[in-house]
């Protein structure tokens, strides 16, 4: 089993709040204006290209893995849970 890394995230309620989180992550990006004022915005996973999509899926699965010990499969694998 590997090692988890603690990133805080203890309060998370809901599918919604999961969300959230993995747009805050992966989809977050700066816009600056011309006196350097910025405001964050998120991309919305329905705006990303089929590349850009299959892009965050591998980036979310090596996250899960590195941080939260969670194997996620490919969206084609089929997930197979062995009881001991």
């Amino acid at each position: 089993f590997p090692v988890t890394i603690d990133e805080g995230f203890n309060e998370i309620k809901s599918q919604e709040d999961a969300h959230e989180i993995l747009k805050y992550k992966f989809l977050k990006h700066t816009i600056v204006n011309d006196s350097g004022q910025f405001v964050e915005s998120f991309k919305s996973t329905t705006a990303l290209s089929t590349s850009e999509f299959m892009d965050l899926i591998a980036e979310v699965q090596q996250w899960a893995n590195e941080f939260l010990g969670v194997d996620i499969p490919d969206p084609n694998e089929k997930l197979e849970i062995e009881f001991d």
